[in-house]
């Protein structure tokens, strides 16, 4: 995602103050530990960036941020794989109205292959950062034609 434009934000995304994490990745087949890993950085993430106040139960938030890690197989490759089908994983926020469960955005973003499990953990992790920023990028406050900080 290049560029997201709150303009078009639901005015309950740009006015929330209360979020409810979710731990979505037990939907699906994952790795073990997997599921741990994305709901554990993810929580990170987004209590070092302080924007909203992280609260326990879905009741008492503004809205609820489902995340989830997912691994799948992708279509059937003809060149270099023999016929077989790929497998690709990727992260899903799902951003929900805590009352209606309506879904007022959604990210997704592939996480790209790796053949080294070091490897593999920088993508995991620059990926997850990336979902990350997208929400921020779409929750921020849009700039002004005045803004002094532009240039």
């Amino acid at each position: 995602m290049d560029k997201v434009d709150s303009k078009f934000a639901p005015e309950q995304l740009l006015s929330a103050k209360r979020v409810f994490i979710s731990n979505a990745t037990g939907e699906g087949v994952s790795p073990q530990g997997v599921s741990d890993l994305t709901y554990h950085e993810f929580y990170v993430d987004m209590k070092s960036w302080g924007a909203y106040q992280l609260v326990s139960a879905p009741a008492d938030a503004d809205l609820i941020l489902q995340i989830r890690y997912a691994m799948a197989l992708g279509p059937v490759s003809v060149m270099g794989r023999n016929g077989q089908s790929e497998q690709y994983e990727e992260f899903t926020l799902i951003i929900r109205d805590p009352k209606t469960q309506t879904v007022l955005w959604a990210f997704t973003r592939g996480i790209p292959g790796a053949q080294r499990q070091s490897t593999g953990r920088k993508n995991f992790d620059q990926t997850l950062g990336a979902i990350v920023d997208d929400f921020k990028k779409l929750v921020a406050p849009p700039t002004t034609a005045g803004d002094s900080t532009k240039k």
